[in-house]
């Protein structure tokens, strides 16, 4: 194990619950590729309990402390540690897969990767993400941790992260019970920044971004924008597959500026669109609040604050 694993396992030690460094051997990518888990001390496979998928991007954004510079006393999974210790929560499973490169430089956006990156580069294999996470990891977690069926799933989301949980709710509709997302970068219908005057209306962070390359290929195809925007997914889905996303609880919250500040244009655009399906936005505000900013700071106040809204329907 490397000493970045052990850093984070060690600082989570004096926590009630457990946080443990697993690996998954998957032939879809090729590769072993790690994911933390958290258990709660009071977590029983017989009885109801919460079931979290918490993404971003790397499987160790949620549990660094050093993420960035905007959390100063504790992880996510130490807020959700300690509100589970004062029962404020019930007993919970947390996975937090690893969707990226090992150095973190190269994000997969939880695709099945359509374009190259550089030789020698670890951690993404032949690069089917999504293909691991649906059809291998998914069932792996589903079938080990909660063989009676009796978890309560919720996905949550930052940054890169909203968009996973976004697809999630369109290709397995129904699958979970509650998506939440913070600051998502949502695409916009067709790619077509509908704020952008005149003929070329391209969404530029999802057309021209070289931090998307790899996932999607440069230049880039139409095929595979469509077959990897969940916005259009949503648009187009059928009777059934609505009814089955109607089944899930979306609660969408955003920083409080949009461009470099952060995406609350994405997630109007994206709140109005549920609303029109029969969806609504559990959170009645979509800033989360009038400073809210694009850090794992105010993405940490998002995940306990909703995951207290949420227990209170379990």
């Amino acid at each position: 194990m490397s000493a970045i694993p052990q850093t984070i396992l060690s600082r989570h030690q004096s926590m009630k619950g457990q946080l443990r460094y697993q690996v998954f051997k998957s032939k879809a990518l090729e590769i072993r590729k790690p994911y933390y888990v958290y258990q709660s001390e009071q977590w029983r496979p017989d009885r109801p309990f919460l079931l979290l998928w918490l993404f971003r991007g790397h499987e160790r954004e949620w549990v660094n402390i050093a993420e960035d510079t905007s959390r100063f006393h504790s992880t996510a999974i130490q807020d959700l540690d300690t509100l589970i210790s004062r029962d404020q929560l019930p007993p919970t499973i947390a996975i937090m897969p690893g969707l990226n490169s090992t150095n973190n430089w190269i994000s997969s956006a939880g695709v099945d990767m359509q374009g190259s990156w550089p030789k020698g580069i670890r951690g993404l294999g032949t690069g089917r993400f999504w293909s691991y996470l649906s059809d291998e990891l998914i069932p792996h977690i589903d079938h080990n941790l909660d063989p009676h069926q009796m978890a309560t799933r919720a996905a949550f989301g930052f940054s890169m992260g909203g968009y996973t949980v976004q697809l999630l709710s369109t290709r397995k509709p129904g699958y979970l019970d509650h998506a939440a997302m913070y600051d998502g970068i949502f695409p916009w219908a067709k790619h077509v920044d509908p704020r952008i005057k005149g003929k070329n209306q391209e969404d530029v962070i999802w057309m021209e971004s070289s931090a998307f390359d790899a996932a999607l290929g440069r230049p880039r195809n139409a095929k595979v924008l469509r077959d990897w925007n969940p916005t259009d997914q949503l648009l187009a889905a059928d009777q059934e597959n609505l009814n089955l996303m109607r089944k899930t609880q979306f609660w969408i919250n955003s920083a409080s500026a949009d461009g470099s500040f952060g995406n609350i244009d994405r997630a109007k655009y994206l709140v109005k669109t549920l609303k029109e399906r029969g969806m609504p936005n559990r959170h009645a505000s979509i800033p989360f609040a009038k400073d809210a900013k694009h850090d794992w700071h105010w993405n940490d106040t998002f995940f306990y604050t909703t995951l207290l809204r949420i227990a209170k329907d379990f």
